[in-house]
């Protein structure tokens, strides 16, 4: 899992050994080149009982 701040809120999001991990050209890296204030997109589902956490599909860090 990790952690995402947006705005005031933090959200906890769920990854999976099928979650992709991409780049700003799409292309996939490792989770640990994430570092605190990068800006990242996540794709997935909010399951209805608990809305500060995301079930990833993909993930994608936008400054690297």
């Amino acid at each position: 899992t990790m952690i995402v701040k947006v705005g005031t809120k933090s959200y906890t999001v769920g990854l999976s050994e099928k979650t992709q991990i991409l780049n700003a050209k799409r292309q996939a890296i490792a989770l640990p080149r994430f570092i605190a204030g990068d800006k990242v997109r996540i794709y997935g589902a909010i399951p209805e009982d608990n809305l500060f956490y995301i079930n990833a599909e993909l993930v994608r860090n936008l400054n690297l």
